[in-house]
Order: structure tokens, then sequence, then C-alpha cells
């Protein structure tokens, strides 16, 4: 029987319970880093799985209220280490901004800091719509890249914690594909404004068979980013620095609302299960 069990609620503390438990049962096959810690002081954890030459980074949770993508990523992870392919090394980084997931899974009375807390209640939206980390922070605005825009005075990119932690990942290892897992639209944003035209039409051609294999659809280019928000996520920061294809992928449907339904966990895993694995087939 698997550790990590889909359709329910997950909360931070089940995930480190599952991670230790994970460690206890497959041991060396699963290697598991401290890439930093919160501002609230809460792990952010990556785990390498696999021996393969070539290497894939996933990441999730990157916004709080995006709920179920986590526990997908636990759950794929422990497919991939009862099944492993052995051409690839997957990097799974399931919770990206364990804070701010705190704050949108379980309510703002869970912020350890009380004037963090008092900040964000002062915002005036439900816990369960907060996407931001503790400090209030967008973190897919936060990245260093060509669009990245400032919003406020003291804004600065690569500021936060969180960001920190993902680039020294990123620059420590070597990776070919990187796919950051949204919620919603049930989408996939593969254009990079910044990038050359080689870049985008080998993007295009895998952005094809993420569609094959997913059944999500291709967003065009003119949509890649929000022109008043500006640039500053993770793809804008991994394709810039490091030239790899690099790809949001919006599970869930549009429409789909939050807190975000725990029985869709299942279909989400169905449908994104094989993406990580399409970077021989371009």
């Amino acid at each position: 029987m698997g550790i990590v069990r889909l359709n329910q609620h997950y909360y931070y503390n089940m995930l480190l319970k599952d991670v230790k438990l994970l460690k206890e049962r497959y041991g060396k096959k699963i290697r598991i880093n401290t890439i930093g810690r919160t501002i609230e002081g809460r792990f952010i954890l990556s785990f390498f799985v696999g021996e393969g030459n070539t290497k894939v980074l996933l990441s999730g949770g990157v916004h709080g209220r995006e709920s179920n993508n986590p526990i997908v990523l636990m759950y794929m992870m422990e497919k991939f280490l009862e099944n492993p392919n052995t051409a690839y090394t997957i990097c799974f980084v399931p919770l990206l901004n364990p804070d701010g997931y705190v704050i949108a899974t379980e309510g703002f009375h869970k912020m350890k800091n009380k004037k963090l807390r008092r900040k964000a209640e002062k915002e005036g939206k439900s816990f369960y719509q907060w996407k931001e980390n503790a400090r209030g922070i967008d973190i897919n605005r936060n990245f260093p890249s060509k669009s990245w825009k400032k919003k406020l005075p003291d804004d600065i990119a690569g500021s936060e914690r969180e960001t920190k932690a993902f680039m020294k990942l990123c620059e420590k290892n070597h990776f070919d594909l990187y796919l950051d897992f949204h919620s919603r639209g049930e989408e996939i944003y593969y254009y990079r404004h910044n990038m050359c035209e080689i870049y985008n039409k080998k993007q295009r051609a895998l952005a094809e068979i993420i569609k094959e294999k997913s059944g999500y659809r291709i967003v065009e280019p003119k949509r890649e980013f929000d022109i008043e928000t500006g640039g500053g996520n993770t793809v804008h920061y991994v394709s810039e620095k490091f030239g790899i294809p690099s790809f949001t992928i919006e599970t869930m449907e549009e429409e789909s609302g939050f807190p975000q339904d725990i029985g869709l966990q299942g279909n989400i895993y169905r449908q994104i299960k094989d993406i990580p694995f399409i970077y021989m087939l371009a």
C-alpha cells in the first residue's frame, strides 16, 4: 500500500510525516534536501529520485491557495520510486511556498509572526484565497528576469527566501527540463518573449507533446504574462538563466474555485503523470 494517498485535505505536517515514511521505506532511493527555510521557519524541501542521465525539475505550491498540486506531486514521486524510469532523474519541489500553503489550507491563525499575521488579515481576503508567502509577496513575480517589474517602492527581484532557495537549487544542478505546476485552466504556457526563435520552436514542439499526453490546451504567445504584473515567473528565470525548456502547466479547469476540490486530485495525476518524460520524445 502506498504512503501518499490522494483525494484528501493535505496539510503541511502531513506532508512532513509522509516524507519521513518515504525515507524509511525507500532509503537511499530518495535523496532529501532542505534547500531553504521560510521566514516562519518552515522547511523548503527538494527530493531527487532516479539515477538517469536526463534530469527533470518539477515544482508546485508556488501559490499557497493552489493546494492540490503539492499532494499530486508527492504521489507522483512515490509512483516513480515504485517503478522508476531508468533514463531519468527527477527532482521534486512539491511545495515551494510552505507558509502560503499553511495559510491557505489552515488559516491566518497558523502564522507564527503576529505582525505578519495582522498585515495579512488586513488584506481583507479569505485565508483560502491566499497565494502569496507570509510576507505577502507573490513568489511567481519575484524571480529575476528581463520582464520583471517593480510594483512597490521597496520591491526587489529575488528578495524572498523561497525565491533564493529555488535559485540556489537550479544553480547547483544541471537540469534538462523544468515544469512548474499551477492551477487553473488546464493550459500549457510555453512561449518566452525574451528568448530566441529557435528556443521557442523547441518549446512549441514539446508543448504539443504535453498537450497530447495531458489533454491540456496550448496558450498562445500573447498570453505569456500579464502586462500589469509583468514577468518574474519561475519559468522566466529558468529559461533566461539556463536556456532549458521551461513550462508553466495549469491543472484543473478554469471555473474551479477555492478552496480547491480534493476530489480532483486523482484526475490531475492521471492528466500530468506522463509529462515529466517528454524530453527525449521531441
